[in-house]
C-alpha cells in the first residue's frame, strides 16, 4: 500500500517517508474514530501491508479473540475508569518532573507524554463507545474466535471471522480505515494447504507461460483465486445487506482487493490484477474491466509480450495513481503520493 516497488516483506523499513495509503488516510479521518486504523493479517506482526510516515511497519493483529475483546471492550470494561485516573496521576507527576530536566531529557519526556496522551485518548474513546451501547450490533454467532489459520479445517472460519470483525469495526464506526494482509506465499505461514497444491511452488513452476501450456499449474492457481474471491464476496454481501441511513454500507465503503504481482514466476509488478468494489457513494462507478498502459485484457497465447514491462509515457498509470484516487474520494488530498501523476477519472462517475 506504499506503491513502493523497492520494498520486500520482512526487510523492515521501506524508503524513508514512504507511508502506506491507509496510514496517510488515517492521519486525517482517524481523528474522528476510536482507532485511527485497523491493521490485521493472518500472519500478524511485521507481515503487514501498512507503514507509518517513517516507513516503519505498522504491526498487524492476527488473534481473533484478542481483536474481538479489544473491539467490544469485554476484557477491561470495569477497569477503564481506573485506567483514566492512573493516566491523570502520571501526567501530573511528569509535569512536576519536567522542571528538573535538561533539554535532552525534556525531549524524551515529551515523547513519553505523546505516548501517554495516545493511550488516554484510546481509553476515553472506549468509555464513550460503551456508553453509546453499540455492543448490541455484535453477533457472536457469526464468528469462530478460536479458529486457527494454521489448521486446514479452520481456514474458512478464520478468514470469515476476520472479515466479520472488520465489518463490525466499520459498522460501529470504531475505525474507517482497514488493511488486511491475508496471507504470504513464502515459508510455512498460515493458509498454505488448500487442496490445490503449494501456492508458491505452483506460481514458480508456471514459468509465466500462457495458461494453455501449463494447465495443471494454472488450474491450481485458479482454485486459490476462487477460494479467496468467495471469501471476499461473502464480506461484500455482508456490507451490502446492512442498511445505514438511505444506503447500504457497501455504498459508502471502497474495498480494494488484489496482489502486488501479476505473473508469479518472475515476480512481475505490472498489469496487476486488482478489484475495486463498493464506494458508489464516493462516486466510484463499477461493472467494467479496465486495462491501463496498453495492457491486454485477453489471456495471452504468446509467452513474451505479457512479460515485457511497459515503458510509461507522460500519461502512464501507476498503482500510486489508484491509491491516490481512493484517498481523494475519501476527502484526503494525496497529491504527490508515491509515483502518482493524477487521479484516475476513469473510475469516477
Amino acid at each position: 500500500l506504499t506503491a513502493n516497488s523497492k520494498y520486500t516483506a520482512g526487510k523492515g523499513a521501506v524508503t524513508r517517508s514512504s507511508i502506506s495509503i491507509d496510514q496517510h488516510i488515517a492521519e486525517s479521518v482517524g481523528k474522528q474514530t476510536r482507532w485511527p486504523s485497523m491493521v490485521v493479517g493472518a500472519s500478524g506482526g511485521r507481515r503487514t501491508i501498512s507503514f507509518d510516515r517513517q516507513g516503519e511497519p505498522v504491526l498487524a493483529d492476527h488473534d481473533l479473540a484478542a481483536i474481538f475483546a479489544e473491539l467490544v471492550g469485554l476484557a477491561d470494561r470495569a477497569r477503564l475508569p481506573r485506567r483514566a485516573s492512573i493516566l491523570d496521576l502520571v501526567s501530573a507527576q511528569a509535569t512536576t518532573l519536567r522542571r528538573e530536566l535538561g533539554k535532552s531529557d525534556e525531549r524524551k519526556l515529551d515523547e513519553y507524554f505523546d505516548s501517554v496522551r495516545a493511550v488516554e485518548k484510546r481509553v476515553q474513546a472506549d468509555i464513550a463507545w460503551q456508553a453509546a451501547s453499540k455492543a448490541d450490533m455484535v453477533d457472536e454467532a457469526r464468528m469462530k474466535l478460536q479458529a486457527d489459520p494454521y489448521a486446514v479445517r479452520d481456514y474458512e472460519a478464520y478468514i470469515d471471522t476476520m472479515f466479520e470483525l472488520i465489518y463490525l469495526a466499520l459498522r460501529t464506526d470504531s475505525t474507517r480505515v482497514v488493511s488486511f494482509a491475508t496471507t504470504e506465499s513464502e515459508g510455512g505461514g498460515p493458509l498454505k494447504f488448500l487442496p490445490y497444491g503449494d501456492w508458491h511452488a505452483l506460481g514458480h513452476s508456471s514459468n509465466d507461460a500462457p495458461p494453455d501450456q501449463k494447465v495443471k499449474e494454472y488450474t491450481g492457481l485458479s482454485g486459490y483465486d476462487a477460494w479467496w474471491t468467495a471469501r471476499l464476496a461473502k464480506f461484500l454481501d455482508r456490507l451490502q445487506s446492512t442498511q445505514e441511513g438511505e444506503h447500504d454500507m457497501l455504498n459508502r465503503t471502497a474495498v480494494l482487493y488484489g496482489s502486488g504481482m501479476s505473473w508469479p514466476a518472475t515476480h512481475r509488478g505490472h498489469n496487476l490484477p486488482l478489484l475495486l468494489a463498493g464506494g458508489e457513494g464516493l462516486k466510484f462507478t463499477h461493472g467494467r474491466h479496465l486495462a491501463f498502459n496498453g495492457q491486454q485484457k485477453a489471456v495471452p497465447t504468446d509467452k513474451n509480450p505479457h512479460l515485457q514491462t511497459p515503458k510509461l509515457g507522460p500519461d502512464g498509470v501507476t498503482m500510486s495513481d489508484l491509491l491516490r484516487t481512493i484517498s481523494e474520494q475519501m476527502g484526503v488530498d494525496a497529491k504527490g503520493f508515491g509515483e502518482s501523476r493524477r487521479t484516475l477519472h476513469e473510475l469516477i462517475t
